[in-house]
């Protein structure tokens, strides 16, 4: 991975959700995405542009079919592309979103749930803002 890529992600990972921040920030996607492309025998200039996309994908800045498309216009064939994106997703986002999964439900362990919680949103018409509010409030 360049090293502009490098901080331009730092910069950027930072306005993700928490843990978001921590699973990506926990994980070497960086040589993951390096490993893949050097197994279908890419060039340096390749392997940093599909690092590129892996982390435009990961910043959520695009979804996964914009993923492969944009790893086609990198210069792949159809072929490269598709089994690149396959084992970018099994080897790197899905272990990245597990992370981010295990991380949420950890946080819900540790929230305390009332049962007024849910009629208050209900009676709010659905409005989030509300339901705060009336915690604050209350």
């Amino acid at each position: 991975m360049t090293d502009k890529l490098y901080e331009k992600m730092k910069e950027e990972v930072v306005k993700l959700p928490k843990e978001n921040q921590v699973a990506i920030s926990s994980f070497d996607w960086g040589t993951k995405v390096e490993e893949i492309c050097t197994k279908y025998q890419l060039r340096s200039t390749e392997i940093e542009d599909v690092q590129t996309e892996t982390a435009i994908f990961l910043l959520g800045l695009t979804d996964f079919e914009l993923f492969i498309i944009n790893l086609e216009a990198t210069g792949l064939t159809n072929s490269e592309s598709a089994g690149i994106a396959r084992e970018i997703m099994e080897k790197v986002f899905t272990p990245i979103g597990e992370k981010i999964e295990t991380l949420i439900k950890g946080d819900l362990k540790n929230q305390i749930v009332r049962w007024d919680q849910s009629v208050n949103f209900i009676v709010s018409g659905g409005d989030y803002s509300n339901f705060i509010l009336k915690q604050k409030n209350g």
